[in-house]
């Protein structure tokens, strides 16, 4: 539960913490560069992506992909409300 509330709050630290201190993505992701990637793009996506592979395996339906779609979605909000904060114009 805390976990997940920091998920939203915070999902660069936690997955700071998640690949500092546990595996826990060792085996959604088989390589470095995609949480790396993640990190800095999709935090959101990233941890999403990493709990579906490790609570449900590959082969995600039906709520899997709106959750997933959801968190892509957060991403792409908090990115937006950045820009917008910072002044630039599209």
């Amino acid at each position: 539960m805390i976990v997940g509330c920091l998920g939203v709050l915070a999902p660069r630290f936690l997955i700071v913490w998640l690949w500092g201190f546990h595996d826990y993505f060792a085996r959604p992701y088989e390589t470095w560069y995609w949480p790396l990637l993640g990190f800095f793009f999709m935090p959101y996506t990233t941890l999403m992506y990493a709990y579906l592979m490790r609570s449900y395996g590959p082969g995600f339906q039906g709520w899997q992909i709106v959750a997933l779609i959801i968190s892509a979605v957060m991403d792409l909000g908090s990115a937006g409300n950045a820009r917008a904060r910072s002044g630039q114009k599209g």
